[in-house]
Formats: C-alpha cells, sequence, structure tokens
C-alpha cells in the first residue's frame, strides 16, 4: 500500500534515520528481499479471450483479494514502442498456443533480453481497441 507524507527539509535526516532504524528492527539484520508470488504457470491454450473474461468476472480486486499474477516463457515475434515509453509485443507461449498481443508499461526494446525468448510475470486482461476486444498480457516484469 502507498502513503504520503510532508515533513520540512530541515527534518530530512531524523526522518531517514528513524525509518532506517524502523526496517533494521523489522528485518531482524537480515537483507531485505524480494518474494513474488504467482499463480503459476498457464498453457499457452489457456491465453485467449473466453479465459481472460472468465478471471475478469471473478473480480472485483483489491488489497487482500489481487488480481491473479502469472509467470510464463514466451518467444518474442516482434515489439514496437507505443506512446513514447511503452513496449508492445506479439508473444507465442513456448508450449504452444496463438500468438498473444502484450504490452509492458514503461519498459523499452532495450528491456528485453537478446535472446528472442522471454520469462514474464503477467496478468491476464481484455484489450478494446477501435471497437475490437482481444486477449493481452499485461507485463508486470521481465525476467
Amino acid at each position: 500500500m502507498a502513503a504520503g507524507l510532508t515533513l520540512p527539509a530541515r527534518h530530512l535526516e531524523t526522518f531517514r534515520s528513524a525509518l532506517e532504524h524502523s526496517v533494521n528492527l523489522f528485518l531482524e539484520g537480515m537483507a531485505p528481499s524480494e518474494v513474488i508470488l504467482t499463480d503459476g504457470e498457464l498453457p499457452g491454450r489457456a491465453l485467449d479471450l473466453d479465459f481472460a473474461q472468465e478471471i475478469r468476472d471473478l473480480g472485483p480486486w483489491g488489497q487482500r483479494f489481487p488480481e491473479p499474477l502469472f509467470e510464463g516463457s514466451f518467444a518474442v515475434i516482434s515489439h514496437r514502442v507505443v506512446g513514447g515509453a511503452h513496449l508492445k509485443m506479439v508473444l507465442r507461449p513456448l508450449d504452444a498456443g496463438q500468438p498473444v498481443d502484450a504490452i509492458a508499461f514503461g519498459r523499452l526494446p532495450e528491456d528485453l533480453p537478446g535472446t528472442g525468448a522471454v520469462k514474464l510475470l503477467y496478468r491476464l486482461d481484455i484489450n478494446h481497441f477501435r471497437g475490437e476486444r482481444s486477449c493481452q498480457l499485461i507485463v508486470e516484469r521481465i525476467i
């Protein structure tokens, strides 16, 4: 969850020290680490409009009921930058299935590995564009 804070600049260093002390107490001397829990991999054949709609119908999503996050490996068929700072891709699941569109907000082609294949964390969504609906992956992380 996010929080906002306003404090006078003269108190910034005191705040920074107190925050660091609190984090160290919470972590009990261990280095911070990131743990990402996913709902696993989806077979390529599941990446379609019908299944995306089924997932959407399970919402609404919230703090204690997060939207499903999936992981998977894909061949990158094509990619381009849209909106100046977003990576639009066409991907093919490595296990089979039809190509699927994907978008990674705030990412550029240089964020892709040079191998032609990519592992992603993504959410399955529906794209509405020019009156058409299609299945789309919303990329949360390029691994």
